[in-house]
């Protein structure tokens, strides 16, 4: 409750000093969530990247494992 109390009287404050660093948290906050915007953009474009990478060591591995077979079960 207190928190609540004292966040009431920081956006009911009519000063400027309070408008100012509203105003600032409001730029911060934006700053912020762009950040974040291409934190997930980034991660989203290195697991495609890695799900591409998946798929083409599994093919990889079909092959050595078909060409290699016979030699296996030979000896």
């Amino acid at each position: 409750m207190p928190a609540f109390c004292g966040a009431a009287v920081v956006l009911l404050q009519e000063s400027q000093q309070t408008t100012h660093d509203i105003h600032l948290a409001m730029i911060f906050l934006g700053i912020i969530a762009v950040a974040l915007v291409a934190l997930v953009v980034g991660v989203l474009i290195s697991s495609a990247f890695g799900a591409k990478l998946l798929r083409r060591l599994n093919g990889i591995a079909v092959m050595v494992e078909t060409k290699t077979g016979p030699i296996r079960h030979d000896a």
